[in-house]
């Protein structure tokens, strides 16, 4: 895989937010995009072998999967410093961690909206958000 892939809820306002700051500070435009509900993901999915119901951002890099909180400290990392910083979060045990970050995307829809349609990308972005899976491998 060329670049790290991030898969998201495209409907989530939350996920939507997580993704526009991925784009704001992703200087390199290292990140591609492709939403959870997506030949994409499907691709993906059949790939590296996971549940099709995690409610989860999950990020594929270098051929590894990360889910949950895992996958946002490893955008933090891809994405460097100041971010990067945040990573002393991973101190917190996994089973609280994981917890907080479960219990949030359980709650993701009422407390931040969903929206209706995925929003479009802004024209200078969309040649980070893919449609196929052959665009990455």
């Amino acid at each position: 895989m060329k670049a790290p892939l991030l898969l998201y809820d495209g409907h989530c306002a939350l996920c939507n937010g997580f993704v526009g700051f991925i784009l704001r500070f992703d200087k390199k435009k290292k990140f591609r995009f492709a939403a959870l509900h997506s030949e994409v993901s499907v691709y993906y999915q059949q790939k590296f072998k996971w549940n099709s119901n995690a409610d989860t951002v999950i990020l594929i890099s270098e051929n590894t999967v990360y889910m949950y909180q895992n996958a946002a400290f490893k955008v933090l990392q891809l994405l460097g410093l100041p971010w990067s910083i945040f990573l002393i979060f991973k101190i917190i045990p996994s089973f609280i961690s994981s917890a907080i970050y479960k219990g949030i995307a359980r709650k993701r829809y009422s407390w931040f909206g969903k929206y209706e349609i995925c929003p479009i990308p802004k024209a200078e972005n969309r040649k980070q958000f893919i449609s196929d899976p052959n665009e990455l491998d």
